[in-house]
């Protein structure tokens, strides 16, 4: 069985908290990783939830509430044609529309904004080293469910780091010795 490397990027600030929580529970990054593939193969299916719980805003329980009669009871609400049409019932006439141009260089300045603040977003290549089967396996699983390996490794590490915490038990499963 050959190893593999495989390649995570992750913000310089995730990496950073991602290793602290792994030298906190007393594992290597890579094992981490490593059993994060594991869990999932074993499963058929990411080892958690995906999401960040019930919603509990009452702004949002409302608005929620109110979309679902609207459903039940299409006349109830007001609908519109375009978002245009919608603009001008809200803002009246005095809503600005962007010109092409301007749409163009609104996003050239924020390009340009994301490039420079690289203090907080400045990008970190990890190599992981992975038995070369277990990351054929794992990138197939991706691909079946429509996701590279990265956003998947990623959505585990945001899990990770969201909850303070390895979202299941870290233990690997040894062969009894014969």
């Amino acid at each position: 069985m050959a190893d593999d490397l495989v390649e995570i990027h992750l913000t310089a600030e995730d990496k950073q908290h991602f290793e602290t929580l792994c030298n906190k529970e007393g594992v290597a990054l890579e094992f981490a990783v490593n059993a994060f593939v594991c869990k999932t193969l074993s499963a058929n299916q990411i080892p958690f939830t995906i999401g960040g719980g019930p919603i509990t805003d009452p702004q949002v329980l409302e608005a929620m509430a109110e979309v679902e009669r609207m459903r039940a009871d299409p006349s109830y609400g007001k609908s519109y044609s375009s978002f245009a049409e919608m603009m001008d019932d809200v803002f009246g006439d005095d809503w600005a529309r962007p010109s092409e141009e301007d749409l163009a260089e609104e996003r050239r300045r924020a390009f340009l904004s994301d490039a420079l603040d690289d203090t907080q977003s400045s990008i970190v290549v990890i190599n992981v080293q992975m038995d070369s089967d277990l990351k054929q396996e794992f990138k197939e699983f991706c691909e079946d469910v429509g996701m590279p390996m990265s956003t998947a490794i990623n959505i585990f590490v945001r899990k990770c780091l969201r909850e303070n915490q390895f979202p299941f038990d870290l233990t690997v499963q040894i062969p009894d010795a014969q």
